[in-house]
């Protein structure tokens, strides 16, 4: 499946909103799009189950006849066969009239899947047995990090944010490319999933991010994805012998696995020490060691890092606090954390 921009998106938007006025018979443009009249336009319709135990899972369709899905409106184990036409929501939202926001965003999110379907059929989902697994049916389900995402797309625009739905059919690393057959792919996916559910998860729960802007908490959302992508790709790339790297992404590993940092605690210490300059005589030239305390002072001052993280940072900024295998020297514990 390509992935569409955002531009892309607002065009065939604006295509969809002047078919639905002139098919729907509105004489102006209308101030809003009622769900159930547009599917019906379509030739689709809405019915209603509980789809999870746990009463997240939103919103399904299929684009294919005689896809059986479970449905948990009895103890009993019970299963609805989609016709390609029929979208189904969950059942709760049609009953409580204050998710009446979210059953309709939930009915157009459906809808808009029949609508790409209709218009790029052979990219957006397809009846093959190969493609139907990842692309063919289709759910929402709500979660704190779902509604992160889509807090965090509002106020800050940012796209690159949302975990990839589909394995891609090729792998390109530096020097190699790889085609993935369906345990490939399902593997990738997987490890890719996994991981950004972890770093997100990791993230929102850090002061680093919480304390953020909009703007900067999508750029660290993004840095989860490009982690996780990372991390699936590499996989791919040892399982075929080879040794891709990437350095950045190393250096986040190894700061996590010996402190815990989450990639915001990791990403908002270390951006700013960049900026943090030597002072310069009248002449032009450095003053030895007159960064250092502004470091110091500058890592002192994350509160959202424990002493330890702190210190891990310090010693990789200054290497010179290191021993040559790696651990602290003495000298590293009289900073004012430690």
């Amino acid at each position: 499946m390509r992935f569409y921009s955002q531009e892309e998106i607002e065009y065939i938007s604006r295509r969809v909103y002047k078919a639905y006025k002139k098919t729907a018979g509105y004489s102006e443009m209308p101030e809003r799009v009622i769900p159930e009249q547009l599917a019906e336009i379509l030739g689709l319709t809405f019915d209603y189950r509980h789809l999870s135990r746990d009463r997240l899972t939103l919103g399904l369709t299929s684009f294919e006849d005689g896809d059986g899905v479970e449905v948990f409106d009895s103890p009993l184990e019970e299963f609805y066969m989609l016709d390609g036409k029929t979208m189904l929501i969950e059942e709760d939202l049609q009953n409580d009239e204050e998710k009446v926001g979210r059953c309709n965003f939930t009915k157009a999110h459906e809808v808009s899947h029949h609508i790409l379907h209709l218009l790029y059929p052979n990219e957006f989902g397809s009846g093959t047995a190969t493609r139907r697994m990842p692309g063919s049916l289709r759910t929402y389900r709500e979660t704190a990090m779902t509604k992160e995402l889509e807090r965090v797309y509002e106020a800050s625009g940012a796209t690159n944010i949302f975990p990839d739905r589909n394995a891609p059919y090729k792998v390109n690393v530096p020097g190699s490319e790889y085609e993935l057959d369906t345990a490939a792919r399902r593997q990738y996916q997987l490890t890719r999933g996994n991981e950004y559910t972890q770093a997100v998860g990791a993230m929102m729960n850090s002061d680093a991010y919480k304390s953020a802007d909009a703007v900067t908490q999508g750029e660290l959302l993004a840095k989860a994805k490009s982690f996780a992508n990372y991390l699936a790709k590499k996989e791919v790339d040892g399982a075929n012998g080879g040794s891709y790297t990437d350095a950045e992404m190393e250096n986040y590993i190894a700061a996590r696995d010996a402190t815990g940092m989450s990639i915001a605690d990791y990403y908002q210490a270390r951006g700013p020490l960049s900026d943090i300059k030597s002072d310069k005589k009248p002449d032009g030239k450095t003053i030895r060691d007159s960064r250092k305390p502004k470091v110091i002072d500058y890592i002192n001052g994350l509160g959202y890092l424990t002493p330890e993280q702190k210190t891990y940072i310090f010693a990789h900024e200054y290497s010179s606090y290191l021993n040559d295998d790696g651990s602290y020297k003495n000298t590293i514990y009289e900073l004012p954390w430690n």
